[in-house]
């Protein structure tokens, strides 16, 4: 069971620093997906999407904090 969490982090990992590096794109995505999400926030859908920005918003600002810390001594 703990190897498959590591394989999906790792894999989760690699797919945010894909989008770390195209970060203006990025950005453009989840600023599209919070206008669609908001704007049917009424559906089920709608609420769907905002949760999905709030998870990717939350994972790419892990991978940037991870990026930029300085490794232990």
């Amino acid at each position: 069971m703990q190897d498959v969490l590591i394989y999906v982090w790792e894999r989760i990992f690699w797919v945010m620093l894909w989008a770390v590096r195209y970060l203006p794109a990025t950005l453009a995505i989840l600023g599209i997906a919070l206008i669609v999400g908001v704007k049917n926030n009424h559906t089920w859908w709608g609420r769907v999407v905002l949760l999905l920005f709030g998870l990717v918003t939350l994972l790419v600002a892990m991978t940037i904090q991870i990026l930029s810390s300085s490794p232990p001594a």
